[in-house]
C-alpha cells in the first residue's frame, strides 16, 4: 500500500506557495494546489529543507571511547571494583585508566581516596555520565597537578584535592 503526503503552502527554492507530493518517502511532484487522494500537511508559508543530518564525528572522543572502560551498566561497589581492577590488569603498573559512564547509583559518591583504593598502582579517570564531573585517583591527580593543580579541581576543608573536576 503505498502511502502518499502533500506538504502544501511551503517555500521551496526561494518560491513560496509551492505543493509537494511526496510519495513512499520519495518526492514526485512539486507544483501549485495539487491535487489528488493524499494525507495533506499544511505548511503554513514555511521553507521546506531537506532532512538535516548530524555529519560531524569527533574521532578523538570516539577512539577515546573505544579505549575506555564503560561502567553503565554495573550495578553496585562490588561490581565497579571487580570491572575496574579486571580492566587494569592488563596495564602495566602506572597506565592510565579511563572509565566512562558513572552514576551515583552505582556507588554512591566517588573522591580520590575511593578510587586509591581500587586503582592504587595506575592513574584512574572516572568520568560521570553527564560529562560534566571527572574523579581521579592520586596518582591520576599527580600528573594533572604536576605544575600545579587546576583550579577546577576541588578541595576538602583542609585544602586536599578531593580527586573531583567540575
Amino acid at each position: 500500500m503505498a502511502s502518499a503526503l502533500i506538504l502544501r503552502n511551503v517555500e521551496l527554492d526561494g518560491r513560496p506557495g509551492l505543493d509537494v507530493r511526496v510519495s513512499d518517502g520519495v518526492i514526485t511532484e512539486v507544483g501549485e494546489r495539487l491535487s489528488g487522494a493524499a494525507e495533506d500537511f499544511d505548511g503554513r508559508g514555511g521553507a521546506l529543507l531537506p532532512g538535516l543530518i548530524d555529519h560531524h564525528i569527533h574521532l578523538l572522543a570516539t577512539a577515546a571511547q573505544a579505549q575506555s572502560l564503560p561502567l553503565e551498566r554495573l550495578g553496585g561497589a562490588a561490581a565497579l571494583e571487580q570491572a575496574i581492577r579486571a580492566a587494569l590488569a592488563e596495564r602495566p603498573p602506572g597506565a592510565w585508566l579511563r572509565a566512562t559512564g558513572y552514576h551515583e547509583r552505582i556507588a554512591g559518591d566517588l573522591d580520590r581516596d575511593v578510587l586509591d583504593r581500587i586503582a592504587p598502582d595506575h592513574r584512574l579517570r572516572v568520568q560521570h555520565q553527564t560529562g560534566a564531573l571527572w574523579f581521579l585517583n592520586s596518582r591520576a591527580l599527580e600528573a594533572v597537578a604536576a605544575g600545579g593543580a587546576p583550579r577546577e579541581v576541588e578541595r576538602d576543608t583542609a585544602g586536599r584535592l578531593t580527586g573531583r573536576i567540575w
